[in-house]
């Protein structure tokens, strides 16, 4: 099973460079790593926001 996750906190302007790339050429938008599944996963959901929050 392929586990796809965008990173946060990717400095794009340091990415070319990081992989040798053309900065004229090429414009880094999102690194997208695809990795294997050490462990399969477990079921969840999230709650609706009403049900664990109070307004007040």
């Amino acid at each position: 099973m392929y586990n796809p996750n965008p990173l946060r906190g990717n400095h794009k302007e340091n990415s070319n460079a990081f992989f040798g790339l053309e900065k004229e050429r090429y414009v880094s938008v999102i690194l997208l790593p695809i990795d294997i599944v050490a462990d399969e996963g477990y079921a969840s959901y999230l709650l609706p926001v009403d049900r664990i929050a109070k307004w007040k």
